[in-house]
């Protein structure tokens, strides 16, 4: 990308569109490859330590139930699994031509633990905090102006 001095409304406009242009050429997969190594750190810290996203402390898991439902390290177990990988809460989408990115998990009996039952209290395990976000808004601006500039 070539620096220019703007002298007029048109050259701006014209720097504008070149911008968007060169903006639009950026492969954004390294970036979000390194922002959900991120993700998948913070959100295996989550099962560890019983907390969702905001640090708020999971419901305890009430005696009376089923076995399955009370038993903490089945539970982490079964929301962290997949296959195998243990990595069902942490899977990654490439959207259409690498400008978007999914973070979450295709497992079914996640919106259980979502959002709860009669049997189970609710108990979420997968999103973003506000520092989480400012953070990966500033890392996604250095990528970008990274990009731009080579």
């Amino acid at each position: 990308m070539k620096t220019d001095i703007i002298d007029s409304q048109a050259d701006f406009d014209r720097m504008y569109e070149e911008l968007v242009v060169e903006f639009k050429k950026i492969n954004w997969m390294p970036h979000f490859a390194g922002e959900h190594k991120k993700l998948a750190a913070i959100h295996r810290k989550y099962f560890e330590t019983g907390v969702d996203p905001n640090g708020k402390t999971w419901p305890p898991l009430t005696s009376g139930k089923p076995s399955y439902l009370t038993d903490t390290k089945r539970l982490r177990f079964s929301l962290g699994r997949a296959g195998g990988t243990q990595d069902s809460v942490r899977e990654m989408v490439n959207e259409p031509a690498g400008r978007g990115y999914s973070f979450g998990t295709a497992v079914p009996y996640s919106l259980f633990h979502i959002f709860g039952t009669s049997r189970l209290p609710r108990r979420d395990h997968i999103g973003f905090n506000t520092m989480y976000l400012s953070e990966a808004a500033d890392r996604t601006l250095d990528y970008a102006i990274g990009e731009l500039s080579s």
